[in-house]
């Protein structure tokens, strides 16, 4: 009786570990690269080029700045919700007063992690999190919408797709050795005519560290013609849209 119980609880363990087709069993389920918390502080420096077309050719505007979110209070909502109030603050210098230009909320719960952005709710990551994890970040959004950047307007959210690229591994982020970093795409589609690209790399207990943009149209889709463009990289052929790289610098 022994032996025959041995083996019964040997093979329902078994069992227990395998993946039916379904979502892997995860203990972890990577809430924790998601924190909010009143009284955190992110800064981080942002460079970004603003492609912008004008009547002599292709402009291209670069800029440089400093970006601080602050985590404020636990609020509710217009539909009942808890949420997180951040508050965003932008200098030029380092030695500039920071200026308060928004107030973005955010939430989290067992389903997913969501941030208002611009008026715009964009899911970040769809919980548990592991290894090729899918998901949509535009679910609750209007994809059509028209987003100025610059002098041009943009359908910036079209073709997004959220996945998990690697998780739970250590990394260098610029001065910042941390021990496990969540790196996914929230967008990497290409056809030559769009580039819809945003990477996002988040530190447990932390949250957001890196992202990188390219957001760009090129000119031939304005003159429904593929052949020019055909081999061009971005900066040569990009109409407009912008390309943005951001990387944490300090936090409380």
């Amino acid at each position: 009786m022994k032996l025959k119980f041995t083996y019964f609880a040997v093979c329902t363990f078994a069992v227990l570990l395998i993946s039916c087709g379904e979502d892997p069993i995860v203990v972890d389920r990577g809430e924790g690269y998601f924190p909010l918390k009143s009284g955190s502080i992110l800064e981080y420096r942002v460079d970004s080029i603003i492609f912008d077309d004008a009547g002599a050719g292709n402009k291209l505007d670069t800029f440089s700045a400093f970006v601080r979110e602050r985590v404020l209070d636990k609020i509710f909502d217009l539909e009942g919700d808890s949420v997180f109030r951040i508050q965003r603050e932008h200098r030029l210098l380092t030695d500039d007063p920071w200026q308060v230009t928004d107030i973005w909320t955010a939430s989290i719960d067992r389903i997913e992690a969501n941030r208002v952005e611009e008026n715009q709710r964009l899911v970040k990551m769809e919980f548990p999190l592991y290894q090729k994890r899918k998901w949509n970040p535009t679910k609750y959004m209007n994809t059509l919408i028209q987003i100025p950047v610059g002098t041009e307007i943009i359908n910036m959210f079209s073709f997004w797709r959220g996945v998990v690229i690697s998780i739970h591994l250590p990394e260098q982020i610029g001065e910042f050795a941390f021990d496990s970093v969540m790196t996914c795409h929230q967008a990497n589609d290409d056809n030559e005519l769009e580039r819809r690209f945003v990477l996002e790399k988040y530190a447990k207990g932390l949250g957001l560290v890196f992202r990188a943009d390219t957001i760009v149209d090129s000119r031939c889709e304005r003159i429904s013609d593929f052949e020019p463009c055909r081999g061009m990289n971005w900066m040569q052929k990009g109409e407009k849209g912008y390309i943005m790289r951001m990387e944490l610098i300090n936090h409380n």
